[in-house]
């Protein structure tokens, strides 16, 4: 597979960046929706703490096939790929692939954090910490949750101590 990466990296509207073209295996679409189908209850607690744009305003995408991979977590504004390992990854071949996936991901312009899946029950606040820290402070699009800007609502994000809570407020 080939990507083409440019220096204009203005996000599209829906995700993305203006001038690159993230080129992916077409053979690998059924699995990824298979794996967004039977996610592990890990990764159902993950996903549940950074979909519908709750990091700053930043999408995330669970299971998406990127190149010859599909990774747990991307949010292509950010340029940000989650992986969630189990013990396999940890075994010497396991921890030989991910380094080559990893280089192959870096490479096209993604950071790759990795946390281990028996640490997300216990720790899932901190990994969500950890994972707002790495998005840039500029959200990509308004905050707004879908429908809410076409009934004539507003709203207005607020920052509270804990950077894995955000609150936002109606405001008529």
């Amino acid at each position: 597979m080939i990507c083409s990466i440019h220096e204009d990296n203005i996000p599209f509207r829906k995700g993305g960046y203006g001038g690159f073209v993230l080129y992916y295996n077409k053979k690998l679409k059924n699995t990824a929706r298979i794996l967004r189908k039977n996610m592990t209850d890990t990764e159902n607690l993950l996903w549940s703490r950074i979909r519908r744009k709750q990091l700053k305003g930043y999408q995330f995408y669970r299971q998406k096939t990127v190149g010859n991979y599909i990774v747990d977590f991307y949010c292509p504004s950010a340029r940000l790929i989650i992986e969630l390992d189990g013990s396999q990854h940890y075994e010497e071949e396991g921890t030989r692939k991910d380094k080559v996936r990893d280089q192959y991901l870096k490479g096209l312009g993604f950071q790759v954090m990795r946390f281990p899946l028996i640490e997300v029950f216990d720790y899932i606040n901190g990994i969500v910490d950890e994972i707002y820290e790495q998005l840039p402070v500029e959200s990509p699009q308004p905050p707004f949750p879908k429908g809410e800007k076409e009934n004539g609502m507003s709203a207005l994000a607020v920052k509270v101590e804990s950077p894995a809570v955000e609150v936002l407020l109606a405001a008529e």
